[in-house]
């Protein structure tokens, strides 16, 4: 069966190989900046409560894509159109064919645009997905 450390290891490959994405990290979002200095862009995972249907996990996260803001804010609808972006080349990604026999991406994910201040001014895309995972043969 296909593993949240799995799953979460496959992002950060699928962010290290992006050309924008700078920062990859998982945990709570108060955790994000917590270890040391960010580098923009980031992907960042945030697991959520997720469930079971008949013979399926069905595993649900919040996918982050922030850039840093300048301090005018001047930038934001930039940082706005090239997180909301990168988020799409992730989903596509998560929607190759080559992962069917692992997990199958739900296609309805919901996008959701955000301003927030955690160490730094940031704006981007809060992606919340779900994978579904046959867990019973």
């Amino acid at each position: 069966m296909f593993s949240l450390n799995q799953f979460v290891s496959l992002l950060n490959s699928l962010a290290s190989a992006h050309e924008q994405i700078k920062t990859f990290g998982e945990g709570d979002v108060w955790e994000i900046g917590s270890s040391g200095a960010v580098q923009y862009p980031l992907l960042w995972v945030v697991p959520q409560p997720s469930s079971t249907a008949q013979k399926l996990l069905n595993m649900k996260f919040s996918l982050i894509f922030a850039d840093i803001l300048d301090p005018d804010k001047s930038n934001e609808k930039d940082v706005l159109s090239d997180t909301m972006q990168i988020a799409l080349d992730i989903l596509a990604q998560l929607n190759n064919p080559d992962y069917a026999d692992n997990f199958i991406l739900d296609p309805n994910a919901t996008l959701t645009p955000f301003t927030e201040k955690f160490d730094d001014d940031v704006s981007g895309w809060k992606a919340d997905v779900n994978i579904k995972i046959n867990f019973l043969s």
